[in-house]
């Protein structure tokens, strides 16, 4: 599952989401992301310890398994996601 943690006065995180689709399709997968808007429930961002937005939290079976804050090429990202597959 990938939750992105957002701001909705964010115009990093509106364009984040275009860099994650791009991150998707070269690694060839169908993922939903859920989003959540961190200034309308900021109960959950303090839960996961959100600082900063753009962040996307990967959880793999209930745990974070990738936390990236801040914009990143799609290149970098589809490489950490590769990565951590394999590993």
């Amino acid at each position: 599952m990938v939750v992105a943690f957002e701001d909705h006065q964010c115009g990093h995180c509106r364009s984040y989401r275009h860099v994650l689709q791009i991150a998707w399709r070269q690694l060839g997968w169908a993922v939903d992301t859920a989003r959540v808007d961190a200034s309308e429930l900021p109960c959950v961002a303090d839960r996961f310890q959100i600082v900063g937005f753009p962040t996307l939290l990967v959880f793999s079976r209930g745990d974070v398994i990738l936390r990236s804050a801040g914009i990143r090429a799609p290149r970098d990202f589809t490489t950490r996601m590769a990565s951590l597959l394999a590993g």
